[in-house]
């Protein structure tokens, strides 16, 4: 144990990271000395104090050709050892809540820019999801950090290099609301798997709206049948994006506003954005995805189950966010059964399903019959959840009647813009609803100070 006592020193993040992995430290003695005794460490991390300094020289990791390099080393172990994230990935990214994250989503996954699971509630499973899929890389990667991650990912943050550009999603904070409120995330449905006798209500039932809420760093989520402006004060924490870009310091930070990423403009931004960070751009034949929002909200996200027609035939109801019916073994019989092809209610089938179906006759005029008639219930089922959602003069409305309310938001995004301000002012001026909720705040604490 005396050479491990030769590397304790009066820095005490490093102390206990070297007791920690005692056993690795001996075994590889060498190493771990001359990294720890470096120039280098001394002002990485030394100097300032690092919290979580790494055992081994992240530069050297990342050589294949290193004893040590990042495929001989799990991902558990790395996590002990304060190991940085192999530097694999293309750019970080995190968002607004409600910004056009899961459309953001789909797109790169239609152009093969992976990423992990960002949805993980606990550092180190974050961090180990992120690890193993960056050593096991076949494509291209972005790190995808949840908005409120620094609530949870505290040392997975400090373990990203800032030396990569992030990426930061926005949109008017107003219309972000907009969407809390109105979130629906999913139905009251059993089960994903029908035949031609169920009722269509089994098959689209009641839609649940979740409300959020983030007290004592925990995200919380009730549902209900119905949005409630009653429910805006539960959001007052979720303006927290700028805190993952406070805390790895990135030297570049790029903006993108949600209207950068509408049908309209998707195709283009994705086409630069492909050209910015190196991956591969987006298909013209495609271009008619990039014209749909792909949101995992709502009706949309509850349109993805199948419908036995026999024993041996099924199909597909599908949301454009599947891209099933890109998939050369299945066709879109959308014109053939509705005779129109909505851009986000597609009727999929396998090729050898469809020659099947048209050896019965009967078969088909009872499954056409029955498709039509869920297709008339699916649009009526939009009609009554678009009436039930709320807009942003309403919230507006609201913040003006409930001044403490609309003062304590106030003061949360003055913090929270502060950089968007500064950087991408044209950005911010485009909020509309944004700048009416400012001219308000004014109004009001001119009247309360009068």
């Amino acid at each position: 144990y005396a050479l491990i006592e030769n590397l304790l020193t009066h820095y005490e993040a490093l102390n206990e990271v070297i007791v920690l992995n005692m056993a690795f430290v001996l075994e590889h003695f060498d190493e771990v000395s001359l990294w720890l005794n470096s120039k280098e460490f001394k002002e990485k991390y030394e100097d300032i104090n690092h919290p979580y300094p790494p055992l081994l020289n992240p530069d050297k990791l990342n050589d294949e050709n290193y004893i040590l390099n990042y495929e001989k080393i799990s991902a558990n172990l790395a996590w002990e050892m304060n190991l940085p994230l192999p530097r694999r990935y293309e750019f970080a990214y995190t968002l607004m809540h409600g910004a056009g994250g899961s459309s953001f989503y789909w797109f790169m996954k239609s152009l093969k820019v992976e990423c992990a699971n960002s949805w993980v509630g606990d550092d180190k499973a974050y961090y180990k999801e992120n690890y193993k899929a960056l050593t096991q890389l076949k494509n291209d990667f972005f790190i995808w950090i949840i908005h409120y991650a620094f609530f949870h990912y505290k040392k997975s943050l400090q373990l990203l290099s800032s030396n990569f550009p992030l990426l930061i999603l926005v949109r008017d904070p107003i219309s972000v609301f907009k969407h809390l409120i109105n979130h629906q995330s999913g139905s009251s449905r059993k089960k994903n798997v029908f035949d031609l006798n169920d009722d269509y209500a089994l098959l689209i039932p009641d839609i649940l709206y979740t409300s959020t809420s983030y007290e004592n760093e925990k995200y919380k989520g009730e549902k209900s049948i119905a949005p409630n402006l009653e429910n805006l004060h539960l959001h007052s924490g979720t303006m927290v994006f700028d805190n993952v870009r406070k805390t790895i310091a990135h030297k570049e930070v790029f903006y993108i506003d949600m209207q950068e990423i509408m049908p309209q403009n998707a195709f283009k931004t994705f086409t630069n954005l492909a050209k910015k960070f190196n991956f591969t751009p987006p298909n013209p034949k495609e271009k008619d995805f990039y014209k749909i929002m792909h949101n995992t909200g709502g009706l949309v996200a509850i349109l993805d189950f199948k419908v036995m027609l026999d024993k041996e035939i099924s199909i597909f109801v599908d949301s454009a966010k599947t891209r099933r019916y890109l998939n050369q073994n299945f066709m879109n019989i959308n014109e053939e059964i509705l005779g129109l092809d909505p851009e986000n209610f597609k009727l999929c089938i396998e090729k050898r399903h469809y020659d099947l179906l048209l050896e019965k006759n009967e078969l088909y005029e009872k499954t056409k019959h029955y498709l039509k008639g869920l297709y008339e219930y699916y649009l009526k089922r939009v009609e009554i959840e678009k009436k039930k959602l709320l807009n942003e003069k309403q919230i507006l409305e609201y913040f003006k009647n409930n001044k403490t309310l609309a003062l304590k938001f106030k003061k949360a995004f003055d913090i929270e813009l502060e950089h968007i301000k500064t950087h991408r002012p044209d950005i911010v001026n485009s909020w509309k609803h944004y700048k009416e909720f400012e001219k308000m705040c004014e109004e009001l604490g001119s009247a309360e100070r009068d």
